[in-house]
Formats: C-alpha cells, sequence, structure tokens
C-alpha cells in the first residue's frame, strides 16, 4: 500500500474500508457485551442475538469493510507488478479505471451480503421459534422444510461468494505479497534503481528491507487471522470427535468465538502493521484520519 508506483486511485478508500471492519469488530464486542451483561448469560459471540447484530444490524459497514479484502488484492497485484517490472510498468497501469473497479466490487459485496439477509426476512416468519440461534441447525432445517429449493439456491450463492470474495482475494494476496518480497530480495543490490522508480517519499527514505518487513509481517498476520476460524470447524473432518461432548463442545464454542473475533479484527490489524512499518502509509493514513 505504499510507494509512488502504487498508483491506485482507491488507496484512502481501502484503509477507510478496513477501518470499518475494525470499527464493526469492536461494536461487535460491545454490544455483545452488554447484552449478554443485562441478560445475565455468558457472553458467547455465536448467540443467536450476535449473529442478529452482526448480519441486520450492521451489515452494510461489513459488506463495504469485506469490499476493502478485494480491493487490497487489486493493489497488491498491481504494486507486484510494478515491483517485479519497473521499467516496463513505470508508465503504464495493469488497472485504468478505478471508479469503475471500485464500483463493480463495492456492488457484488452488496448483492452478496444481502443474501442472508433477504433469506431471513423472508423465512423468519412469526411461527418460527426465534430463540433458535440465526444460522443453527434448527433454523436452517426449518427454512428448508419451507422452501428446499430456495434454500439450495441459497448455499450455492453462499459458496460461490465465499470462494469469490474470501478464499480467492486471500489466496492472491498472500500469494502476491510473497512474490514480492522474493522479488525485492532478488533486486536488493539494485535498491537505489527500485526506490527512485517505486518507493521515493516525500517525507523521508524508504529501503527495501523496511518494505519487506511491511509486506511480510501484514501477509502472515493477515493469513493467520483470516484461516483460524475455518480451520477450527475443518478440523471436525480431521477429527469426528472434535466439538462433540460437554467439555469438547464447549472448547469447540470458546475457540471458535475467539477465532470470529480474530478474523473481523484482521483488517484493522493489517492497517497498524502498515502504519507502523511504513512511513509512507503511517503519513497517508495520518493525512486521512488527523487523530490518528
Amino acid at each position: 500500500m505504499g510507494g509512488s508506483s502504487f498508483r491506485l486511485g482507491g488507496k484512502k478508500l481501502a484503509i477507510a474500508l478496513n477501518l470499518i471492519e475494525g470499527t464493526k469488530c469492536l461494536f461487535f464486542v460491545f454490544n455483545r457485551s452488554w447484552k449478554a451483561y443485562i441478560s445475565e448469560h455468558a457472553i458467547t459471540f455465536s448467540s443467536d442475538y450476535s449473529h442478529y447484530f452482526v448480519w441486520i444490524v450492521i451489515w452494510l459497514p461489513d459488506t463495504l469493510a469485506r469490499s476493502g479484502i478485494l480491493l487490497n488484492c487489486s493493489i497488491t497485484v498491481e504494486r507486484f507488478f510494478m515491483i517485479a517490472f519497473p521499467v516496463r510498468f513505470h508508465k503504464k497501469r495493469l488497472i485504468q479505471h478505478d471508479n469503475v473497479l471500485i464500483f463493480t466490487i463495492v456492488t457484488t459485496m452488496l448483492l452478496f451480503q444481502t443474501n442472508p439477509v433477504i433469506l431471513f426476512i423472508l423465512y423468519s416468519k412469526p411461527h418460527l421459534d426465534h430463540s433458535k440461534k440465526f444460522g443453527s441447525d434448527d433454523l436452517v432445517s426449518m427454512i428448508v422444510a419451507a422452501n428446499p429449493a430456495r434454500f439450495n439456491l441459497y448455499i450455492s450463492l453462499q459458496l460461490v461468494g465465499a470462494v469469490m470474495f474470501r478464499i480467492v482475494p486471500i489466496l492472491v494476496t498472500n500469494t502476491f505479497n510473497v512474490l514480492t518480497v522474493v522479488t525485492l530480495c532478488r533486486h536488493n543490490k539494485q535498491r537505489k534503481i527500485l526506490v527512485h522508480y517505486i518507493d521515493q517519499l516525500p517525507l523521508g527514505k524508504s529501503t527495501a528491507s523496511q518494505t519487506n518487513r511491511m509486506l511480510l509481517v501484514s501477509s502472515c498476520l493477515f493469513a493467520l487471522m483470516a484461516s483460524l476460524k475455518p480451520l477450527n470447524r475443518g478440523l471436525r473432518l480431521a477429527i469426528p470427535t472434535y466439538g462433540e461432548g460437554e467439555k469438547n463442545s464447549l472448547i469447540y464454542i470458546m475457540l471458535n468465538d475467539t477465532f470470529l473475533l480474530v478474523d473481523n479484527m484482521a483488517p484493522l490489524v493489517n492497517i497498524i502493521v502498515y502504519s507502523r512499518l511504513s512511513s509512507q502509509f503511517y503519513a497517508r493514513l495520518k493525512a486521512l484520519c488527523p487523530w490518528s
């Protein structure tokens, strides 16, 4: 996210979207904690109220924040080509129309994120037991019984959306981050040339080693935080008894709740890492948010 060749016009939008995602997580924690306090129930971020709050009340900020992941993916790919081929791409860009890209990303993400909201509104009839956890197997079975064809379509859309908006962007982002780091290491002897074409800073000097740290730490943290929650669920495939029984179930729920928070905080951590390890990014973040 730094460098003079890093010219994608959506840099500020990417910062804002990721900040929204981190802020959403803080509201999530506060809201659930307050609900647990007044109801004298144990705090669990997988509860029915939490799911309702996340999916219905703040689905729009969540949509915008997830759009930031796709935008970061586009920025990462463009940055790689600018670094790997600095002379060839010095005055060229892979993405020529920033506004079209941003509009497409936000629109498709809105459609994807609206899917569960529409499902919840259409099929949560008054006769349904609203004490059932939103997204739980009990409520899912009711929806399936009411209209199996619609629900199969919903599942298909969710699967395609998860691949397009979560799995592929994270894989592409981390892959190209690693390739960028490898490229920078190989061109270490040509640092002056790279700095001239890529990382000229108005407020100071940038080195390849600083960029290496920025990309490596951010990439690894983001990959780790975004992968823990699905990994926790995936263990059920490898360990059939995982999550079963009173003790194992409690461990599974606690880990799932923890990883849910970690997943939501991943973009916020990404911003913190960038701002601390990249002087240029910190300057841009400070210009965007004077109070930072």
